[in-house]
């Protein structure tokens, strides 16, 4: 009976030894996890609101220079391709004009 009575005090400290790391883990470790998850889901908030948006405040002058050089060169390019679809076009209108002569 004294052997049974002991085995109860040691299970009911290692109980209480339980409960109180759960208590730790509830107050200790929960909480700051729960902030850093808050944070995290902010941060993908912010960078998916950034994607597809132009980085240029974090560029170099040489980079911004490069940057409006391309995009010059690509509103050039875009004009051309434009002038020659048009052409195309024209050149269509006028092939079908002649064939059905």
């Amino acid at each position: 009976l004294g052997r049974a009575e002991d085995d109860i005090a040691s299970l009911r400290s290692r109980l209480e030894t339980r409960r109180k790391q759960t208590e730790s883990i509830e107050t200790d470790l929960i909480p700051p996890i729960e902030t850093e998850i808050k944070s995290l889901g902010s941060q993908i908030e912010r960078l998916n609101e950034e994607m597809g948006t132009e980085l240029s405040a974090n560029l170099t002058e040489e980079e911004r220079n490069t940057l409006s050089d391309l995009k010059s060169a690509q509103a050039e390019l875009e004009g051309q391709i434009e002038a020659a679809r048009a052409e195309l076009e024209e050149v269509g209108v006028e092939r079908q004009r002649m064939q059905s002569l």
